[in-house]
């Protein structure tokens, strides 16, 4: 681990400029009473650094910006998929949650997990529908349910 600590501080303290200079320099470019405002504007349109490009009259880093944006939540998303399709297979191969989780492929992939992780990531899209505090409600009760059921046994 200590060969690591050279490159993670080179990249703490590069990370840290990088963002330092950013806001910087957006600063620099949006004045404080800017008739643009960030309150003016909505989604990625009222991002700083967005601003602070179309001011300087650069028409194409705003839609690099907005790329960037989408392939970095995406990745996000993507290990976190990861992570939790890992661990309820790791668990369910223990023996503490459903067995059926535990089940994987040819090639070792965790089929049913998988598919529970994406149909618990797919009620983000509930947001469209009215009937959304309904659905979260009884993701809330979940656990209560289960300690209830506990406490009976």
């Amino acid at each position: 681990m200590s060969s690591y600590k050279p490159y993670l501080l080179r990249l703490t303290i590069s990370l840290q400029a990088f963002y330092i200079l950013g806001i910087l320099c957006v600063g620099i470019l949006i004045a404080y009473n800017d008739a643009d405002g960030i309150t003016n504007r909505t989604g990625v349109g009222a991002l700083s650094f967005v601003i602070g490009m179309q001011h300087l009259g650069i028409k194409v880093l705003p839609h690099i910006i907005n790329a960037v944006i989408i392939t970095s939540t995406t990745l996000c998303g993507d290990s976190f998929v990861f992570i939790a399709v890992r661990s309820i297979h790791a668990l369910a191969v223990q023996g503490q949650v459903l067995k059926f989780l535990g089940y994987t492929m040819r090639h070792d992939v965790p089929l049913a997990a998988l598919i529970f992780v994406l149909g618990i990531c797919s009620t983000s899209y509930m947001t469209i529908n009215c009937c959304t505090a309904v659905v979260f409600g009884w993701f809330k009760e979940l656990p209560e349910t289960q300690i209830q059921n506990f406490a009976y046994k």
